[in-house]
């Protein structure tokens, strides 16, 4: 429902319609709309991000790291229902700011602060210095979010093909390394 509707024109009648429950049944488990796209939000968190099931060498080439990373990241942003859902929280966020708060606390603060112990754990371990590592990061995403992503949130292009999304990555990997002073 949310989906389809939004989460401003989505209700609490219209979501127990479409799931065949009474409206009383789900003030019996959330306390109201807000809630119910919370736990919705937690339940994308798990399936979707952290449930990629690829695993990262810790042995791996930092660049491999980074691929493997982005691929996921786009892998999981770019399916149509996360794009879907990326514009409900981005639509809903203005009048409802605790979701997108939720968002930003569940799904993509957690990511950033994974890529950023890897940023620097590789800096420590080849004698270089990363300043902020979760701004590198957050910069990172950032890149790959800005090309890859929201234009085609924005419906203006289709999903990146297999060359532009790898030239998307390789600019966004090359920017990264310009965060790592080599002492």
């Amino acid at each position: 429902m949310f989906l389809k509707e939004g989460f401003d024109r989505s209700s609490m009648e219209d979501v127990a319609r479409a799931a065949g429950v009474s409206k009383a049944t789900l003030y019996r488990y959330f306390r109201d709309k807000e809630d119910l796209f919370a736990t919705l939000l937690s339940t994308y968190r798990v399936n979707v991000l952290e449930g990629s099931g690829v695993q990262i060498d810790p042995g791996a080439d930092i660049i491999q790291k980074l691929n493997i990373i982005a691929n996921i990241y786009l892998d999981n942003l770019l399916l149509p229902a996360n794009l879907a859902l990326f514009r409900v929280v981005v639509g809903g966020s203005l009048k409802f700011p605790a979701i997108g708060k939720l968002f930003f606390e569940t799904n993509m603060r957690p990511t950033v602060v994974r890529l950023a112990e890897i940023l620097q754990d590789h800096a420590t371990r080849t004698g270089g210095r990363m300043e902020n590592a979760e701004l590198a990061a957050t910069h990172f995403f950032g890149s790959l979010h800005a090309s890859a992503v929201v234009p085609t949130v924005l419906g203006q292009l289709p999903p990146p093909s297999t060359p532009e999304r790898a030239l998307q990555i390789r600019y966004a990997v090359e920017a990264l390394f310009v965060h790592i002073d080599q002492d």
